[in-house]
């Protein structure tokens, strides 16, 4: 699907050419952004994020796509090759409507920044206007980094019948950005902040268009590469902790507070993690328990029932494996999956008896019995994404 860029007028136009990113953004206004439908819908369920078990940090997110599909789907239209609202503005609650704005202001800052998701996540609400992501390492690491910089984005969105005219409703959102970045120039906050408007169209014959707005700030004193090394690590560590559980996550977690901790980390770089015997992780062959593997995909994942005839799948690229255990730094910030995109698959998946019988996959009777896993032939659809989180839906191969 394709996005159509501008800036919001010639006053941010002149201050956005002042920006270190002025090439990436001249790129974008000239040619739009394309990005893949379910790319599209991961970031789209960004705002979902809570501090619930479930909801807590963009892994969850994720896990939750396969069932929300569907319902995003009934309210956008990715067919048209473009993001289309089903109803009017009116019809439309104002949460759905900024799910399409955070999913497109993201989709442009990663293009305009070199980031991928695995650079971005939900920040907390504070007594000042907060900009909506920020990654929360710490109480004083709250901001996005692409390794040289740091940045924030404030994305709204509004459904409207032509996305060329400045409705009411988007100089609200202008108005609404640029208080916001003036509350926190004035609490100290002195990082490159953007604003991103994105009009979605009722009209199938119209392409949704994003408006660029804000001018930069004067930096912030950290290191965005020591600063985007931990954020990839960490989230790293939560994808693989929920799929692969691997033995080797208690030496990356023991490096991370290494690095956190210290202000010279760079004689991390490349220093192997090492088992309790002292030899590499890099050195031994991957061994997956009870999980499912994709080989076309060299994917390791989830599967579990969604509903009667439909099973998900979500997990990660083997090689992030590799990319952990061996530790250069930067392999690591310049990572994107070798095989991103969305590929159809057959594979013999790994799944819980108990969960095939509770959804009416096994005879009566047949769950208890034998072993816990049953391997169960799928095909479908399946998502790479640039960070190396896969995910899909399935159904049993006939």
């Amino acid at each position: 699907m394709k996005l159509g860029v501008s800036y919001y007028n010639d006053n941010h136009q002149s201050l956005l050419e002042r920006s270190e990113f002025v090439e990436q953004i001249r790129k974008i206004v000239a040619s739009g952004v394309e990005i893949d439908d379910k790319t599209m819908m991961v970031y789209m369920l960004f705002t979902e994020q809570k501090p619930f078990e479930g909801f807590r940090d963009f892994r969850d997110i994720e896990a939750l796509l396969p069932g929300r599909i569907s319902e995003i789907e009934h309210y956008f239209d990715f067919s048209g090759g473009t993001l289309r609202a089903r109803f009017p503005s009116q019809l439309m609650e104002n949460q759905r409507i900024e799910r399409a704005g955070v999913g497109a202001a993201l989709v442009a800052m990663n293009m305009v920044a070199g980031l991928h998701h695995a650079d971005w996540e939900k920040i907390e609400i504070s007594q000042i206007k907060d900009l909506d992501f920020r990654h929360p390492l710490s109480e004083t690491s709250l901001l996005a980094s692409n390794g040289a910089t740091f940045l924030e984005v404030e994305a709204k969105g509004s459904v409207v019948e032509n996305v060329d005219a400045k409705q009411s409703v988007i100089s609200h959102h202008r108005k609404s950005i640029e208080e916001k970045k003036e509350a926190q120039r004035s609490s100290g906050n002195q990082e490159l902040m953007f604003g991103v408007i994105t009009a979605i169209p009722t009209a199938v014959d119209q392409l949704a268009s994003i408006r660029l707005l804000d001018p930069p700030g004067t930096g912030y004193p950290a290191d965005p590469t020591k600063y985007r090394l931990l954020a990839r690590l960490l989230y790293y560590r939560r994808i693989c902790s929920y799929v692969t559980r691997l033995q080797m996550l208690p030496a990356l977690s023991t490096r991370i507070a290494s690095l956190a901790a210290t202000d010279d980390y760079t004689y991390l770089d490349g220093m192997h993690l090492l088992d309790w015997t002292g030899r590499a992780y890099g050195a031994k062959k991957w061994t997956f328990r009870n999980k499912s593997l994709i080989p076309a995909l060299e994917a390791v994942g989830h599967v579990y029932p969604i509903s009667f005839e439909e099973f998900a799948f979500h997990g990660h690229a083997i090689e992030i494996l590799n990319l952990l255990a061996n530790q250069r730094f930067e392999d690591i910030v310049s990572y994107s999956a070798s095989k991103a995109g969305t590929h159809e698959v057959e594979f013999d998946a790994t799944i819980s008896r108990s969960r095939l019988s509770q959804w009416g996959f096994l005879a009566e009777g047949e769950g208890g019995t034998g072993e816990p896993w049953r391997l169960l032939r799928l095909n479908g659809d399946v998502t790479v994404l640039r960070s190396g989180f896969v995910f899909g839906r399935l159904k049993i191969a006939e």
